[in-house]
């Protein structure tokens, strides 16, 4: 049996560098042979007392106080212990997650899925806001709170919904699918000037350190998008290896 751990995290702001963790939330789940989400084998969630007042921007958006953490210590081994059973690694916005875990809890898994960027909320599925509230609300689901618990348990419901575009499949099998795809770096090195709303209307994005269109990739995609390129003048495409896209410091690693 396969387990997915999703996991959520409420700080005192937003930098893994020089905030702190205040809530931390993972459940451990089946997968099912076709990657559908089954069972729930074990949960933890733990106030964690930052050592520093919280700001109340935060306690006003979590709900979460100075009394309440006072004391209260999140078991990083505990957490690292049920991540380390599962094949994949699901949050809502893994660049920010993600980095709250490695830089804290120190754990490093070779496989993370981002249900924020790896489920096609917008143009698929219609979904006008892509927050975690805002998705629920659209399924009939009402979380009490934002506390890192409560977008466990949120994420993991949508997960199991069938989607709205194909309901023989559910968002958690799309994510699955997305996730397990490789990721290539393509840029549109020698693309001329007037390309330049073309290659806006396809996605890409100007790296003003190279001084070049780039657009991120999955294996499926490359045949189409080069030849995009070549018919729009770029002499010189080029493809990277594949990349770890997730990573929280992927754009800064590829001078992006």
């Amino acid at each position: 049996m396969k387990y997915a751990a999703i996991l959520d995290f409420e700080t005192t702001g937003m930098s893994a560098d020089t905030d702190q963790v205040i809530e931390g939330a993972v459940a451990l789940v089946a997968l099912e042979g076709n990657r559908r989400f089954g069972e729930t084998i074990e949960t933890y969630s733990s106030f964690n007392d930052p050592g520093v007042p919280i700001p109340e921007l935060i306690t006003r958006l979590t709900g979460i106080t100075d009394a309440q953490v006072t004391g209260q210590k999140l078991d990083w081994e505990r957490f690292n212990g049920l991540l380390s059973r599962a094949a994949v690694l699901i949050s809502h916005n893994v660049q920010f997650d993600r980095d709250w875990v490695e830089k804290h809890g120190g754990y490093r898994s070779p496989w993370w899925a981002c249900s924020l960027r790896m489920i096609d909320w917008s143009a698929t599925h219609a979904m006008p806001c892509r927050t975690l509230k805002h998705l629920a609300w659209e399924h009939d689901h009402f979380p009490n709170a934002h506390r890192a618990i409560d977008d466990v348990d949120t994420l993991l419901f949508l997960l199991r919904q069938p989607t709205r575009s194909d309901p023989a499949r559910t968002y958690g099998q799309e994510l699955l699918d997305n996730a397990a795809l490789k990721r290539h770096l393509v840029f549109a090195t020698g693309a001329p000037f007037e390309t330049k709303d073309a290659l806006k209307a396809n996605q890409f994005r100007w790296a003003a350190e190279k001084r070049v269109w780039w657009k991120l990739a999955t294996e499926p995609e490359l045949a189409g998008l080069l030849s995009f390129l070549r018919e729009n003048g770029c002499s010189r495409p080029t493809v990277s290896e594949p990349v770890d896209s997730l990573a929280p410091d992927f754009k800064a690693r590829y001078g992006l």
